[in-house]
């Protein structure tokens, strides 16, 4: 699962938009959909601010283990 994808599953579980995220993070609406549409590239600045502003983490785990908590998203190494 890439980050994107992860992020739009949480929106959806805390039932933000687009442009929710776009003002808790100091992003242009803009620029959050172009993140998530894969027209721009997440960098470390970006995950950070957006994770900071949805009050989620990643969680780096082993592709066997389940993310701890129901807001973090989990990054499996492939």
């Amino acid at each position: 699962m890439n980050f994107s994808h992860a992020l739009a599953q949480v929106m959806q579980r805390m039932d933000l938009k687009r442009s929710d995220v776009a003002k808790a993070s100091g992003y242009s609406h803009q620029y959050i959909s172009d993140l998530l549409s894969g027209e721009r590239r997440w960098n470390e600045d970006s995950i950070n601010r957006v994770c900071d502003a949805l009050g989620i983490k990643i969680e780096i785990k082993q592709p066997d283990e389940q993310p701890e908590e129901e807001g973090s998203i989990g990054a499996v190494a492939q």
